[in-house]
């Protein structure tokens, strides 16, 4: 059978021209010869093409979308291994996982955060060590440089790390805490301490500012009360209201503070009154000192040829010393006055209890009778 080499249809051997298409046929009858089934291959070359793409991308597709899920899988049970802390195993998962899809931003995130877990983990173990060997500052400070390297990272593992460096944090804290109270702190050193315990996020804190109150209380009432003793009441309240701002809920301070106030106000008033005696003895001294200070011992008048002497001793009552005293007395002979006169004390200044002296001759006096009598009537003085 021959056919058509443009159309493939069927033609007789003695046509030159195709019945269907017109054109020319081969005068070589060897080049008609092509059977059916050519021609059912050449017109379905395409088809076998696109069937083949398709099978390739659907086979491609199926492989691609297995990757993913088998990428998600992993990726699922190395956040897993994560949130319970196995970080080694956790980046297993997401190495496989990145091998299965490249593409992958989140899983790359995650890898990234994991290594540094991985160190933040092993500086811990560090931590531990570091605690044990009471090297707390030390150990704190690797602490804070693990939060500064997860502080660029968010989500549910960060949150988790997170939390642990928080409690390692808190008993750190709370260990230093404990092995400073052992020792004797000053005051000061005390409420250092309690800010310290104060950044402890943990109910065991409060055991431990308990006992640091307890020791700033004792420290603050020892203080005080030997401030009251000398009588420094402003800076025992001082001392006490400083105490109470660490330990308000103190009933020792408090009735410490009440102590101070009533002790105040017991001197204060006790001070008055020393002030008003004070006043009262002085008024009274002063009017001794000024009207009644000098006590005559004795005067004596003696008569000798045309001669007079008269001596006398006084006594200081006062209470302060005394000077320039003058005596003013007056000689008589049968009560009749003959003379009368003034003469210093020797010494000059007598002070409280101190006796002095005073004497002086008159000359040319002719006495009828020895009946001669002295008599003080005036002394003067002058207080410094």
């Amino acid at each position: 059978m021959h056919y058509c080499p443009y159309c493939g249809s069927l033609v007789i051997e003695e046509e030159k021209y195709c019945m269907k298409c017109g054109k020319e046929l081969p005068s070589d009858f060897d080049e008609r010869v092509t059977s059916s089934k050519s021609k059912w291959k050449w017109w379905k070359y395409p088809i076998i093409i696109s069937l083949v793409i398709a099978l390739f991308i659907t086979v491609l597709f199926v492989r691609t979308q297995q990757q993913e899920n088998d990428a998600q899988e992993l990726y699922q049970q190395a956040e897993e291994m994560a949130l319970i802390g196995d970080y080694q195993t956790s980046k297993e998962y997401i190495e496989q996982a990145l091998d299965h899809k490249n593409n992958f931003p989140t899983a790359k995130a995650v890898l990234d955060f994991l290594k540094i877990a991985i160190e933040s983990k092993n500086t811990i173990n560090d931590i531990d060590a570091l605690a044990k060997n009471q090297n707390y500052e030390e150990a704190l400070d690797k602490l804070t440089a693990i939060e500064n390297n997860i502080s660029g990272f968010k989500g549910d593992l960060i949150n988790k790390l997170n939390t642990t460096v928080s409690d390692y944090r808190n008993n750190i804290l709370y260990q230093q805490a404990e092995h400073k109270l052992t020792n004797d702190l000053s005051k000061d050193e005390l409420k250092e301490l309690l800010w310290e315990v104060e950044e402890i996020t943990d109910e065991k804190a409060e055991v431990i500012k308990e006992a640091i109150q307890e020791k700033i209380v004792a420290h603050t009432s020892n203080h005080a009360t030997e401030l009251l003793k000398e009588n420094q009441f402003n800076q025992a309240m001082l001392v006490v209201e400083d105490g109470l701002i660490y330990a308000e809920e103190s009933e020792q301070l408090q009735s410490l503070k009440t102590t101070v106030e009533k002790e105040k106000i017991a001197f204060e008033t006790a001070q008055e009154e020393r002030i008003e005696q004070a006043l009262t003895i002085y008024e009274q001294e002063d009017e001794i000192n000024r009207n009644q200070a000098v006590e005559v011992l004795n005067v004596n008048a003696s008569v000798s040829t045309n001669e007079i002497t008269v001596t006398g001793e006084i006594k200081s009552v006062a209470t302060v010393p005394i000077n320039s005293i003058l005596v003013s007395y007056q000689l008589k002979n049968n009560d009749t006055q003959i003379l009368e006169n003034d003469v210093y004390v020797f010494p000059e200044t007598l002070y409280p209890d101190e006796k002095g002296k005073f004497e002086f001759t008159h000359f040319n006096k002719e006495i009828k009778n020895n009946d001669l009598t002295a008599e003080v009537t005036k002394i003067t003085w002058f207080i410094d």
